[in-house]
C-alpha cells in the first residue's frame, strides 16, 4: 500500500464510503482539491484500489490534519496512521512548525504514537432552545474592520490565519464597540466561526448563531460558553480531542464561542 496525490478523477471511487453528509463531503474535497493552501492525499492498495483518503490544510506556521476517511474493508489504526504521516510530511514542506487535530478517543493512540501531545477538549452541545439576539452592536462587517478581526483571530487562535479568515469577510457579522472589534461570527465558514475577547459578547453572538443550527462545539475550558448553553437546555452529546505536534500555539480556548469545524479547528 502506498500513498499519493488524490485529484478529481478519484471522487467516483468514493461510494463505497456513502457518509451520511456525502454532498458535505464532496465539497470539502472539492474545496481541498481547488485550493492552493490545502491538500488531499489517497492511500492505494495494489495498483490502483483507493483504500482512503486524509486532508489538511496548511497556515502560515502552522496547520491541521483534518478527514481521515478510511474504506470500510481496510479500516484500523495501520492506515489511518499512514495517512497521518502522508499529510503530515506534506505539512511540512509548507513549513508547519506545528501541526494540530481534532481527534476520536479511537485514534488518540494514532496521534500519540507520532509525537502529538494533547491540548484540550471540544464538546458538542445539542438539544436546547435558542433565543434571539438582544443587543444592536452586531453589524455587518466593512472593509476598514478587516484588521480588528484579523487581530481577534489572532489572538483567539494563536495562528496566523489570515488567507483563510480574509476569504469570508463578506458574511462575517461583528461586534464593534468604540471602533473596536470585540466579536466575529462568521456563519459560512465552516460550522460557523465565533470569536470574543469578552464573555457578554461571545453570548450575544451565541444568541446570533443558535437559532440557525442543532449543535455547537466550544472549548471544555470555555465555562462561559458551556454555562450559557447548559442554562437554555443543551447538553453535552460529543468530545474531540485537541492535539498537537511540535510547539504550543498560544491559543486563547476562552475566546472560541464555536469551531469552525472538526477539521480546521
Amino acid at each position: 500500500m502506498f500513498t499519493a496525490p488524490f485529484t478529481l478523477a478519484d471522487l467516483d471511487e468514493l461510494a463505497e464510503l456513502e457518509p451520511a453528509d456525502w454532498d458535505a463531503m464532496m465539497a470539502r474535497l472539492r474545496w481541498h482539491l481547488s485550493t492552493p493552501y490545502a491538500t488531499v492525499i489517497k492511500s492505494v492498495f495494489g495498483e490502483a484500489l483507493t483504500s482512503g483518503l486524509a486532508t489538511g490544510i496548511a497556515h502560515e506556521g502552522s496547520g491541521w490534519v483534518g478527514d481521515r476517511l478510511l474504506m470500510p474493508r481496510f479500516q484500523g489504526p495501520e492506515l489511518e496512521g499512514q495517512l497521518v504521516d502522508a499529510v503530515l510530511k506534506e505539512l511540512k514542506e509548507y513549513d508547519c512548525a506545528t501541526v494540530s487535530a481534532l481527534v476520536e478517543e479511537a485514534s488518540v493512540p494514532v496521534f500519540l504514537e507520532r509525537g502529538f501531545e494533547h491540548d484540550g477538549a471540544y464538546l458538542r452541545y445539542a438539544g436546547g432552545k435558542s433565543e434571539p439576539p438582544t443587543l444592536d452592536e452586531v453589524e455587518l462587517c466593512e472593509p476598514h474592520h478587516s484588521m480588528g478581526i484579523l487581530h481577534l483571530d489572532r489572538t483567539a487562535s494563536g495562528e496566523q490565519r489570515r488567507v483563510l479568515i480574509s476569504e469570508h469577510f463578506y458574511a462575517s457579522r461583528i461586534y464593534v464597540e468604540k471602533g473596536r472589534v470585540r466579536g466575529n461570527y462568521m456563519p459560512l465558514l465552516g460550522d460557523g466561526l465565533l470569536l470574543a475577547d469578552r464573555p457578554d459578547v461571545g453570548e450575544e453572538l451565541l444568541r446570533w448563531h443558535m437559532p440557525h443550527v442543532q449543535e455547537v462545539w466550544v472549548p471544555e475550558a470555555n465555562p462561559v460558553a458551556r454555562e450559557f448553553l447548559a442554562i437554555r437546555g443543551y447538553t453535552e452529546q460529543g468530545r474531540r480531542f485537541r492535539m498537537h505536534q511540535g510547539p504550543a500555539l498560544p491559543w486563547r480556548p476562552e475566546m472560541v464561542y464555536g469551531w469552525i469545524s472538526e477539521r480546521l479547528g
